[in-house]
């Protein structure tokens, strides 16, 4: 019985240490998790190169999903779906 002691200890401290430094901030809105709108400082940088980026990844980002939308581009006629993959004839031998 002894020996479930320290352990027993161990899971109560993690547990309040937990609700000490989570649950409580998040409950007050003052976590690095809480909603935009309960943060007093907006989201933004102060990179103007980072903005730009990330703004280029969101249109590069919305592309990829309508080529998505749209289907894998089709073949030409006859043509296989490995013919980058052959070596010329003198590479094989």
């Amino acid at each position: 019985m002894s020996g479930l002691w320290f352990p027993a200890a161990i899971a109560v401290a993690a547990l309040g240490l937990t609700y000490l430094f989570c649950l409580r901030p998040m409950r007050r809105g003052q976590c690095m998790t809480a909603l935009p709108q309960r943060r007093e400082q907006p989201l933004t940088s102060r990179s103007p190169e980072l903005d730009q980026a990330l703004v280029q990844a969101g249109h590069e980002l919305a592309r990829l999903r309508e080529e998505a939308r749209r289907g894998p581009p089709t073949r030409a006629a006859g043509a296989s779906p490995h013919a980058r993959l052959r070596l010329p004839e003198e590479e094989r031998r």
